[in-house]
């Protein structure tokens, strides 16, 4: 069985779109990304909500950020 990458790629500019990192079957990281017309980075956002990966520790992973450089 095939297993699909945690990213994917716009094919024409070659440029990352999303990354996505997953734990206990949980999303803890759903990164998207923005570009301007040259390529370069102009900010990521986590859409991701925090997430809790056992039972007996409450600390939550992840969440919601958005960097604009």
């Amino acid at each position: 069985m095939a297993r699909k990458p945690p990213y994917t790629y716009d094919k024409q500019r070659e440029c990352l779109q999303v990354m996505n990192l997953t734990a206990d079957s949980q999303t803890v990281m759903e990164n998207k990304y923005r570009y301007d017309a040259v390529d370069n980075i102009l900010g990521i956002t986590n859409a991701a909500n925090p997430t809790s990966l056992t039972k007996l520790n409450k600390a939550k992973l992840g969440g919601m950020s958005k960097h604009t450089y």
